[in-house]
């Protein structure tokens, strides 16, 4: 079963949906599982910044279910709106909704949450109705596997918050493939920074929302204004926190499995002027260059993972 609400500063409402709620709907070959849903959230269009969630109701014995794809349309849904990349709870979600009402989870099951929010500007005319669609992905455990399901343990045994035994901790480690030179003197240019988190093992990793401590965050940046280059591409549910940072959540992975994501970044007449004036300074180049810097999971990783120094790596291109 699913639910529909939305929020804001001064009030939170909840939203009716339309028709009879349902199961959310679980296709499974084996112990992988996933599930697709739609909802239509109607006119959105009154000014401010309303927060939506969506509630979906899975096996509470569900092994690291994460968000495999999330999208709005019309987006934006009014005009010059803006919409936040969608955010997943840690599983299992807070038993209360966003407006502070009780989740209602089927006996058995347990709630996966995502909230996202629309950024309405006074004068803005609706668009069309919000729709959304989302996808969900996650493990069953082995038939046969006797083991109970709480909210503090998985299937498989291994707890979801505190210290991690050594059969459950896993390890990420993220790495960056970007050029090594650019040629500065041209401009507007596109960049592209790939970075890989790979688990290496030995158990599964869990889904790790974008947040500053827990998922990947990216900086890239240069020594003079406007100290940051601009981004042209993000990879989907990430989203620019900071001036100096963008966060992305990470899915959760098997042992040996990696996670790619690809960012784009422009090199723009103003980074060309900046490196211009460093020429100028008669500062060594060895000192101006593109500092990009990726961190994962350093505020969990020494309770839950086997090696945090490698939790957080660097790269840097030349621009001459």
């Amino acid at each position: 079963m699913f639910m529909l609400g939305l929020g804001a500063a001064a009030a939170v409402l909840e939203l009716a949906v339309t028709g009879s709620a349902s199961a959310f709907p679980r296709n499974c070959a084996g112990t992988h599982c996933s599930g697709s849903k739609s909802d239509s959230f109607g006119n959105v269009c009154t000014p401010g910044a309303a927060t939506y969630w969506e509630d979906s109701n899975l096996p509470a014995n569900a092994i690291r279910p994460h968000l495999t794809s999330f999208k709005v349309t019309p987006h934006p849904p009014c005009t010059g709106a803006t919409i936040s990349a969608p955010t997943v709870e840690h599983w299992p979600a807070s038993p209360k909704d966003p407006n502070g009402k009780p989740a209602q989870p089927h006996p058995g099951e347990a709630t996966f949450r995502i909230r996202w929010t629309v950024t309405v500007p006074p004068n803005s005319h609706s668009l069309g109705s919000m729709k959304v669609d989302w996808s969900i992905a996650w493990t069953q455990p082995s038939p046969g596997s006797n083991s109970t399901t709480t909210t503090t343990k998985t299937s498989t045994g291994c707890p979801t918050t505190g210290k991690f035994p050594p059969e459950c901790r896993y390890d990420l480690d993220p790495t960056i493939a970007s050029p090594d030179f650019i040629d500065g003197s041209k401009s507007p240019q596109r960049i592209d920074i790939k970075v890989t988190v790979l688990n290496n093992g030995p158990a599964w990793s869990p889904a790790l929302p974008s947040t500053l401590s827990d998922g990947l965050s990216l900086e890239v940046f240069l020594p003079l204004p406007p100290y940051r280059l601009s981004f042209a591409k993000l990879p989907l549910g990430c989203h620019e926190s900071s001036r100096v940072t963008i966060l992305c959540p990470v899915d959760a992975l098997p042992p040996g499995k990696p996670q790619v994501l690809t960012f784009t970044v422009l090199w723009t007449a103003p980074d060309k002027s900046g490196l211009l004036a460093w020429k100028r300074s008669g500062k060594p180049h060895s000192e101006f260059f593109i500092d990009i810097r990726a961190d994962v999971n350093y505020a969990r990783c020494g309770d839950e993972e086997t090696e945090c120094t490698n939790n957080r790596t660097k790269e840097n291109i030349s621009p001459w």
